[in-house]
């Protein structure tokens, strides 16, 4: 998504997220425990990043935070979210939807 609006991204060695040179952008986690997931998307599109001076992001002392505003891409949370969404999708493999819905759960009560 970041690189298809002429954001260069790198990740970093040993620590979770995209980067924008030192600065995180964008997170992806995912942990299964037992018969559940969890999972998570970050991408800092147009925020106040001034409360993230006052945390440590992601458990790291220092660690500077950026978002796509920031690196001149001026885009709504609206413009975004179609393209993060194909990104994603894109990355999946061609089966996944193939699988089946846990706890008897169909494809249209999942995906409300």
């Amino acid at each position: 998504t970041l690189q298809g609006v002429g954001i260069a991204t790198r990740r970093r060695a040993g620590m979770p997220g995209v980067y924008v040179g030192e600065a995180k952008i964008a997170a992806l986690g995912l942990k299964v425990k037992g018969a559940c997931s969890y999972h998570g998307v970050s991408l800092n599109v147009d925020m106040d990043l001034v409360p993230f001076a006052g945390i440590n992001p992601c458990g790291y002392a220092g660690m500077a935070v950026t978002s796509m505003a920031e690196c001149g891409v001026l885009l709504s949370v609206a413009a975004v979210k179609p393209l993060l969404a194909t990104s994603l999708q894109a990355s999946l493999p061609a089966n996944v939807a193939a699988v089946p819905a846990p706890y008897g759960e169909n494809a249209a009560d999942v995906a409300a």
